[in-house]
């Protein structure tokens, strides 16, 4: 695929690799945190790097690392570094995996109620539905219990599930 016609696609979004990375997504079904951009070379592109002068690119895709800790990622979604969460999911991490106290880091960040490490979680195809392992509740749910409108509509508008859920949706 030629690098120019990926460069008009990604323009509106400053032409970074980040945004071909997400353009990338759609069709590789791969989420930009497990992805690599060669360049002929063989260097990899970091996602704030321009592909200004870039002439041809190799997409690598990555498995989840083998001794992920999903510890790490679930108490930086716990302490709302955003920067964390994404250098966690570069390495690449599986977002869905519960930590040894069986919290998933899309429930904390529902607890949290925040919707911006929710949307970075959805991007890097975490599930929105994905229950706690010890607690069994959803996100949703945890964000109910909060009593976190905001967050509620996010996690709905983010297709979240509320088959079983529904009373608690039904409390605010």
């Amino acid at each position: 695929m030629p690098v120019e016609e990926l460069e008009d696609k990604v323009a509106h979004e400053g032409g970074a690799v980040r945004a071909l990375k997400r353009h990338l997504s759609r069709y590789c079904g791969v989420p930009r945190f497990r992805q690599r951009l060669l360049c002929e070379d063989g260097t990899i592109l970091e996602e704030t790097a321009s592909l200004e002068g870039v002439r041809e690119l190799q997409l690598v895709t990555l498995p989840f690392a083998a001794d992920g800790d999903v510890a790490d990622l679930v108490q930086a979604v716990h302490f709302n570094d955003v920067e964390q969460v994404e250098g966690i999911l570069h390495r690449p991490q599986d977002p869905d995996l519960s930590d040894e106290d069986g919290d998933r880091p899309m429930g904390v960040a529902a607890v949290e109620g925040d919707t911006q490490l929710i949307d970075l979680l959805l991007e890097a195809r975490a599930s929105v539905n994905a229950k706690g392992r010890e607690s069994g509740e959803a996100p949703l749910f945890l964000a109910c219990w909060e009593r976190d409108a905001p967050t509620v509509r996010f996690l709905l508008a983010s297709r979240a599930d509320v088959a079983g859920e529904g009373i608690c949706v039904c409390a605010f």
